[in-house]
């Protein structure tokens, strides 16, 4: 197994726990959103199963062109449900501008998946010599690689949104910042090794990894903040218990 693929699959396996425990969190008042990040985490560890694909020892070339238009599609699931999350996380509606972002990228998913016209049947081979990795990709028709950039485009918005919050202070919005400025920087460089301008892996995995991990600071402060109030609750509980008993105590011996 080389790099790649145990980068990929070590991403898998990551994401499929967060959106485990996203679902197990979602069953609670209150946290019903995490619902949505369950899709993500899902959808980002099917993405990262399809990557693993690419990086294999000589896989069917009829895999990879399928592989690649699923993880087309699984993309643009991920840029749909980041978007609807981080709207209902703040308890904010949908704009019209989300909404027509949101149809265009189940256009674009579902256009590259019965059509050849997003992705190509042509497949080439990319090696990345100090890694001992050759990947297999089928590649993009040029109205694909330019559809496909709405998708990073897309993630303007939760990204924008997290950066207020963020100056506003709001929990866990820090650590979504930091989680999307990864997913750039990893998008950036996928954008340059598949333009062999950069000799490195593609580490897109890495990217989804760390926009789905930032959620478990705002698991971890919610979790926190939930056992702090259930923990004053029961002491109030308790306080009014023991008043009470002493009140009747008082009366009875009165």
């Amino acid at each position: 197994m080389n790099a790649a693929t145990l980068l990929a699959l070590t991403a898998c396996a990551i994401e499929v726990v967060m959106g485990s425990l996203a679902l197990a969190f979602a069953r609670a008042q209150g946290w019903r959103h995490f619902r949505v990040f369950a899709l993500i985490a899902f959808s980002a560890a099917a993405y990262s199963a399809g990557n693993s694909i690419f990086a294999s020892v000589g896989p069917a070339s009829g895999l990879v062109i399928w592989a690649s238009r699923i993880n087309l599609a699984l993309g643009c699931v991920q840029c749909v449900m980041w978007i609807v999350y981080v709207r209902r996380q703040y308890g904010d509606p949908l704009a019209r501008s989300d909404k027509t972002v949101l149809l265009a990228l189940v256009a674009i998913g579902a256009f590259g998946l019965v059509t050849p016209w997003v992705m190509s049947t042509s497949v080439v081979q990319q090696s990345i010599g100090w890694a001992g990795v050759t990947y297999q990709i089928a590649t993009a028709t040029p109205l694909g690689s330019l559809l496909m950039l709405l998708m990073p485009l897309s993630l303007v918005v939760p990204a924008r949104t997290y950066l207020r919050k963020a100056r506003l202070g709001a929990p866990g919005a820090r650590a979504h910042v930091v989680g999307f400025s990864v997913f750039f920087v990893t998008s950036v460089n996928e954008v340059l090794v598949g333009s062999g301008v950069v000799d490195n892996l593609y580490l897109i995995d890495v990217g989804f990894l760390a926009a789905v991990l930032s959620v478990a600071g705002e698991m971890t402060y919610r979790v926190t903040c939930d056992a702090q109030r259930l923990e004053q609750l029961s002491d109030n509980l308790a306080r009014q218990v023991e008043e009470r008993t002493r009140e009747l105590i008082h009366v009875r011996d009165n």
